[in-house]
C-alpha cells in the first residue's frame, strides 16, 4: 500500500488513447476525490460510473456489490464495442 502513494498519472493520462471507465464510489475512503481527478485528466475518453452507498456499492472497489459492478462494467463494454 505504501508504494501506491508514488503512483501518479498526472503526466501520462493525456497519452491514453482508449476509452477508460472510472468507477466512482461515493464513500471511497482510501483516496476520496481520485475518480473525479482521473476523469479530468483523461478527458473525453473517460466515462465516470457512479456507485452509491444506497446500492451497497459506495465503498472502495464497490466491495459490497460485485454483481452490480460487473453489470455496469459489462454494460459499458457493450457500449464501447458497439461504437468501435
Amino acid at each position: 500500500m505504501a508504494r501506491l502513494t508514488s503512483w501518479d498519472l498526472t503526466r501520462t493520462a493525456h497519452e491514453l488513447r482508449v476509452p477508460v471507465l472510472v468507477a466512482d464510489p461515493d464513500a471511497a475512503g482510501a483516496y476520496p476525490g481520485q475518480s473525479a481527478e482521473l476523469v479530468e485528466l483523461v478527458g473525453e475518453r473517460a466515462t465516470r460510473v457512479p456507485f452509491t452507498t444506497a446500492e451497497g456499492a459506495g465503498y472502495d472497489c464497490e466491495i459490497g456489490a460485485p454483481t452490480l459492478r460487473a453489470q455496469r462494467l459489462g454494460d459499458w463494454l457493450d457500449e464501447v464495442v458497439a461504437h468501435a
